[in-house]
């Protein structure tokens, strides 16, 4: 096999892989970036093999260059096609992405407004809750704090009570302190008064003194009973 024969058998074989590239770049099926970068590097080789084709024509003459002219046209006929092609279909394929990507952004769009308004919605279940449970608390807290001031004014009345009596107490410890105080002043004033109390306690004195005699000497002292033997 000569050396053009050869570049003809590379030649075909990358214009149909060239093709399946294309379809697949057109059904949408793989990475259209990944895809893009194989056809244009195969491409690029395909051109380079048909430089290299028409190169070798030169070692040719007669009919058999004629052949080989004509199907030298053919490929390049072939591979302007295939690159209107690869225009065309890279040109479709990133216009489905982008309405893709558009029709994914609604979606999350969606999405994140149900989430949201959902979030919304637990969030102000939780608040309402707390606003409940803060509102119980006050409650309590102000039926003890009625409680307390209720115990408190109680025990206030009882001080206030307590106060009181200790002044009236205090009252009276002083009306009676000046009372004794003015009494004494009279006795130590009133001759007659001092006399007096000097004779009762001299009495009284006596008196003891001859119970304390008597009892001495073993002598009784004289009935007052009228029942007495001595008496009858």
């Amino acid at each position: 096999m000569s050396d053009i024969e050869d570049y003809q058998e590379e030649f075909d074989e990358l214009c149909e892989s060239i093709q399946r590239e294309i379809t697949k770049l057109e059904n949408g099926k793989g990475d259209s970036d990944e895809i893009g970068y194989e056809i244009s590097d195969q491409l690029k080789r395909a051109k380079e093999v048909l430089r290299s084709y028409k190169a070798e024509l030169s070692e040719f003459s007669g009919r058999r260059r004629g052949e080989y002219e004509r199907k030298g046209k053919e490929y390049n006929k072939l591979l302007n096609q295939l690159s209107n092609d690869f225009t065309i279909a890279k040109q479709n394929a990133a216009k489905n992405e982008l309405f893709e990507g558009r029709t994914e952004n609604k979606t999350k769009n969606s999405m994140s407004v149900t989430g949201l308004l959902d979030q919304g919605l637990e969030t102000q279940d939780r608040s309402l809750s707390s606003t409940k449970r803060m509102k119980q608390k006050i409650e309590e807290s102000k039926q003890v704090g009625t409680g307390t001031l209720e115990e408190l004014d109680e025990q206030t009345q009882k001080l206030n009570k307590i106060g009181k009596d200790l002044d009236d107490i205090d009252s009276e410890l002083k009306r009676a302190d000046i009372q004794i105080r003015i009494f004494l002043r009279r006795v130590r004033t009133d001759k007659c008064i001092m006399t007096m109390l000097c004779l009762i306690i001299l009495a009284f004195i006596a008196v003891v003194a001859w119970v304390i005699y008597r009892n001495y000497k073993g002598e009784g002292t004289p009935s007052l009973d009228p029942d007495s033997p001595e008496d009858l």
